[in-house]
């Protein structure tokens, strides 16, 4: 799995911009999205927007 440190943060911080896999996917606090890294589908999760930061998350299972 490739994933771009955040390639946008909306000025209100309620929406990130991610480059993962080659793909642009948007997400609020919360969100999340499905990514295969050929070994293993993960599950990449926004899990804080605050003071100009984005906390990411993984989970990882075997494919």
């Amino acid at each position: 799995m490739s994933c771009r440190v955040v390639s946008w943060l909306g000025t209100a911080g309620v929406a990130a911009r991610l480059r993962v896999n080659g793909r642009d996917v948007s997400l609020g606090s919360g969100g999340a999205t499905m990514v295969s890294t050929g070994e293993a589908d993960c599950s990449v999760v926004v899990m804080e927007l605050a003071k100009g930061t984005v906390t990411l998350g993984a989970d990882c299972g075997m494919a």
